[in-house]
């Protein structure tokens, strides 16, 4: 145990003294210079969505607006390869093994039943912002508890018009104001940009943090038929049990789907300048976790639910006008939704609870061109089928207990048995660790483990102690 508080310690020491990582916090700010935050995460988005990022079948102004008039990172990543658990990292700037909110947590009655949420003891990024003076709002998806302890309410938000669980897209039933049922109809994407453009309304004259969770990409796929693309004339379908080759339709929904996302980009953004708030609001657009097989990336392999690039490389643009330099792009830092915390805590003049780690670090000085991240900063991933991680150039795939985890499954499910083999995250199974180059191999179809047996035991050694580490461990790579 000992060892491995050392290392931890010290090599985040050593990383701390070499990058940004090290950075303070911005001082406390008046009520007038605190830059308004708008988090835009969409839900199951291929890298490739935009054309900014390589669409070839639709455009999307207002979103490659954004992303020109702000700062783009080409080496973004999310915090886990499904929902779930990729949320609860954004939003706590920690990692998900710290806090044991590692998998997804079922529909809303199973989720209810097995008092599935985010530990209450985790701090918010909601907390810190209210306590610095912020008026906070969710709106969206939620799919971080159904309880009432771990709603948006009871997080830190004053305002809440969410679905609890992990997608609405016509069923009003399922939606939730300040944990209310309400009654409504039409295309919830739609609902959802409503109540945002009233909250900026009546919010205009104070400093506000929304949190908009959009239900775009995610199934079931149905879109209302104002979005679809010229010709088309389908408006719902049924996902096939197994997508493969050209599925029409679907696709015809899909880009439906990201150009109704793109929409409400633009009612949002013309609400900004409308109301004189755009030069002094932060607007972020991140993912939670790559894109389904219905529209395979083709820049990375992988998908939702797996560690390829294409199932946790995410595109992430930041705007914010008073500060940032427009027509930004970063090719080279590797950064995480875990850093949103961090530097929205340090762009608002908050204070990090000092309580606890903070896995993410504040990349102000990055936005800003100031300083770069360490070229040997390293993230973790834990899934099912494995452990992942990615130091440098150099990114790992390790193969975990697969008798373990089918035994945690079950226990979770709270069954004495079952499925012997519960479905897993895929490759399910690996003969042995696979070790990638991302500097030349970015589509990870090079397996270069035989000729780097140095780098593969230092790597495996970091995910074993990342596997067995306790909540006072230092993370390598982390920030606070």
């Amino acid at each position: 145990m000992k060892k491995r508080n050392q290392f931890f310690s010290a090599a985040w020491a050593a990383s701390a003294c070499a990058c940004v990582m090290s950075a303070p916090l911005a001082t406390s700010l008046d009520a007038a210079d605190k830059p308004n935050i708008i988090v835009m995460i969409t839900d199951d988005l291929n890298y490739e969505a935009y054309s900014y990022t390589g669409n070839e079948n639709l455009k999307t102004p207002h979103v490659d607006k954004l992303i020109e008039d702000g700062v783009f990172f080409r080496q973004a990543y999310t915090t886990h390869a499904v929902c779930a658990p990729s949320r609860a990292g954004l939003m706590t700037g920690r990692y998900q093994a710290r806090f044991g909110y590692e998998t997804l947590t079922g529909n809303t009655e199973e989720a209810a039943k097995f008092d599935r949420g985010v530990d209450t003891k985790e701090v918010f990024i909601s907390n810190i912002l209210k306590d610095a003076g912020y008026t906070t709002a969710a709106i969206g998806k939620w799919h971080l508890g159904v309880n009432e302890k771990y709603q948006p309410n009871a997080r830190g938000f004053d305002y809440a018009f969410n679905f609890l669980g992990g997608c609405s897209y016509d069923r009003w039933d399922g939606l939730r104001e300040n944990g209310k049922p309400v009654d409504g109809s039409g295309y919830t994407t739609d609902a959802l940009t409503d109540r945002t453009l009233s909250f900026i309304e009546e919010n205009k004259d104070k400093p506000f943090f929304i949190y908009y969770a959009s239900f775009n990409v995610h199934s079931p796929y149905t879109v209302d038929p104002k979005y679809l693309p010229e010709g088309a004339t389908v408006n719902k379908v049924r996902k096939p049990k197994e997508v493969s080759g050209e599925y029409d339709d679907l696709q015809k929904v899909y880009d439906g789907m990201i150009t109704a996302f793109d929409v409400q980009v633009g009612r949002i953004n013309n609400k900004l300048e409308e109301l004189g708030l755009a030069e002094n609001t932060i607007v972020v657009i991140t993912n939670d976790n790559g894109g389904t097989k219905i529209r395979p990336c083709k820049q990375f392999s992988g998908h939702k639910a797996t560690y390829y690039e294409g199932g946790v490389r995410t595109p992430f643009a930041i705007k914010w006008p008073a500060q940032l330099k427009a027509g930004t792009v970063d090719k080279d830092n590797v950064i995480s939704n875990l850093d949103l915390l961090p530097t929205l805590v340090a762009a608002a003049g908050g204070k990090l609870p000092t309580d606890r780690d903070i896995d993410g670090v504040n990349i102000l000085p990055v936005l800003k061109g100031e300083s770069k991240i360490a070229d040997d900063r390293q993230l973790f991933w834990r899934a099912g089928s494995g452990s992942f991680t990615r130091k440098g150039k150099y990114k790992l795939h390790w193969p975990l207990n697969r008798k373990k985890h089918a035994e945690a499954y079950l226990k979770l499910k709270g069954k004495k048995q079952g499925r012997e083999d519960p479905p897993l995250y895929d490759p399910a199974n690996y003969d042995a660790p696979l070790l990638f180059d991302l500097s030349v191999d970015e589509k990870e179809q090079n397996d270069i483990a035989a000729q780097h047996p140095e780098i593969v035991q230092q790597l495996c050694k970091d995910l074993e102690r990342f596997n067995t580490f306790k909540e006072t461990d230092k993370i390598q790579g982390s920030g606070k």
